[in-house]
């Protein structure tokens, strides 16, 4: 199942760790679902900043009754930590201002 998976992943997917000889095709596979889930949280994370949008809260909902409580997690995760970088940002505006 790995191989065949690696397989339609290298067809569809960009040659990272997919091209790289010296890895096995189930680490291959690992990083290639670890990147996917990664591009993905960072998309739905966008979403949920997205201040002029009502669509976060379902999103998530609908997130979590198809099983995919974990994404959702990663997405809120990610938009805490784009948060707090902002709220960084703009104390350290203020302080070299």
């Amino acid at each position: 199942m790995d191989r065949a998976e690696l397989q339609k992943l290298r067809l569809e997917a960009q040659a990272d760790s997919l091209g790289n000889s010296r890895l096995s095709p189930q680490a291959a596979l690992a990083l290639e679902k670890a990147y996917q889930l990664a591009a993905s949280a960072g998309t739905l994370a966008e979403e949920l900043l997205d201040r002029d949008s009502s669509v976060g809260p379902h999103l998530l909902a609908v997130l979590k009754d198809a099983g995919l409580a974990d994404l959702a997690r990663a997405a809120k995760g990610y938009c805490a930590r784009m948060q707090a970088l902002e709220k960084g940002s703009e104390a350290e505006q203020r302080t070299n201002g």
